[in-house]
């Protein structure tokens, strides 16, 4: 079995915008002034690990192959009880998994200082 793509932005530059662990919420923003006309925030959901860069240079989400699933869960047995979960997160220059019950995206004229439609931003302040 290969992976399943869920998400693919490879021309655009994200960050970890916010991250709530009360909430295990991950929220991803790539923004209209430096990647282009609109802004995109992707949302992890139930996160429960994360092993991902601060900033990333593409975004592709997927759900791994069962071979990549045995060789994260060798590298990071702590999340051997959650493999339906695991998410591989992967760009130009990197390569990461998280562990993320639900993944959304929403793509929007928002600007800079705007919430997120989830609210997430909302939570930790």
């Amino acid at each position: 079995m290969s992976s399943e793509k869920l998400i693919d932005l490879p021309g655009r530059e994200f960050r970890v915008w916010t991250y709530a662990p009360g909430h295990s919420t991950l929220l991803l923003r790539s923004g209209k002034e430096s990647s282009g006309t609109t802004r995109i925030d992707v949302v992890f959901m139930n996160v429960g690990w994360l092993n991902i860069p601060i900033y990333m240079n593409g975004l592709v989400v997927e759900r791994p192959s069962s071979v990549e699933v045995s060789r994260i869960v060798e590298r990071d047995k702590a999340i051997s009880g959650r493999v339906k979960e695991i998410l591989i997160v992967r760009g130009a220059d990197y390569r990461g998994h998280l562990i993320a019950g639900a993944v959304e995206v929403d793509e929007s004229d928002r600007a800079y200082n705007e919430i997120d439609k989830w609210e997430v931003g909302y939570w930790v302040k």
